[in-house]
């Protein structure tokens, strides 16, 4: 009568192998979950951004101290830093108010603002904008020299050395590379 099963090796060496593929793929979760947290914090940016550019096309109002309609509304970013900044004005006058502090880390503690590239300028360590006027949207990027074209964001995880890009351009596109 011919036996039918598998012997205690050929277990052994399936349970081997299949320990070795967990690990692996344990391993290589943790930074999926990283990269998860990256793209997330990018498109946050990008909704911060896309925030500032329709309250100042639809001429939203800046919620504290005045009804006037018509404010400047923008976004402020710093490289090393791990925070971003809505503000608004009405006129070019009024008082600047802040609107909402966006921090970077609450994604994870591992997230900065590595660069922010005007063109191809990099900007280090400077206060960066990028302003949208009342009605029209228009954007103005500003840093240490005029952008002609474009404002890089480059949000940089630390651990991984992975990289997302937002890129503002002069027309007010933003998108996430």
């Amino acid at each position: 009568m011919p036996k039918s099963g598998f012997t205690l090796i050929e277990l052994l060496v399936v349970l081997s192998i299949m320990a070795v593929l967990g690990i692996f793929s344990i391993a290589n979760f943790g930074d999926f979950g990283e990269g998860q947290k990256l793209k997330g914090a990018a498109f946050d940016i990008q909704s911060l951004i896309k925030t500032a550019q329709t309250n100042a096309a639809s001429r939203i109002a800046c919620p504290v101290g005045s009804n006037t309609y018509g404010a400047h509304w923008w976004v402020e970013m710093q490289t090393g830093s791990q925070t971003l900044n809505l503000r608004c004005q009405i006129g070019t006058a009024g008082a600047i108010s802040l609107i909402k502090t966006y921090t970077i880390t609450t994604q994870s503690p591992n997230l900065q603002i590595f660069s922010v590239n005007c063109d191809t300028k990099v900007a280090s360590g400077i206060l960066s904008t990028a302003k949208f006027a009342p009605l029209t949207g228009a954007v103005s990027l500003d840093n240490e020299a005029a952008c002609n074209q474009y404002l890089t964001i480059t949000l940089k995880n630390i651990k991984t050395n992975e990289t997302k890009l937002i890129k503002i351009d002069k027309g007010g596109a933003v998108s996430v590379k």
